[in-house]
């Protein structure tokens, strides 16, 4: 039985494998980290410091879609006041996690506010 064992190093050579072939592989990577990751943790991290200022009277929206108004903060729960029946509010608990969008109180935000401004 005959065995080569620089045979695996002659094939990578001949293929043009080394050095120039890790450059382009680890440019990719480099274009890769900075158009997407990078952009996903600044906005992830922008998102995270604004609920951690978000306080009462605030303009939410949930995962599930649900739009409501924050009632109150404990910890990483909010409980949103999403309506009325009969004259009493409705709320809700929400996970903190959960939330996906958040409007401070008096950003004078109209979309977030269902006025949609000069729209027809």
């Amino acid at each position: 039985m005959t065995f080569y064992p620089n045979l695996p190093h002659q094939a990578a050579d001949a293929l043009g494998g080394g050095i120039p072939f890790y450059f382009p592989m680890i440019l990719i990577g480099l274009i890769f980290y900075f158009l997407v990751i990078r952009p996903q943790n600044k906005s992830q991290r922008e998102h995270d410091d604004a609920l951690k200022t978000a306080g009462k009277g605030d303009q939410v929206v949930t995962s599930g879609g649900l739009h409501g108004k924050v009632a109150s903060v404990d910890g990483d729960t909010f409980v949103l006041e999403v309506g009325s029946v009969k004259g009493s509010p409705v709320k809700l608990t929400v996970e903190q996690k959960n939330i996906t969008k958040l409007t401070k109180a008096g950003s004078g935000d109209s979309d977030a506010k269902g006025n949609g401004g000069d729209k027809p």
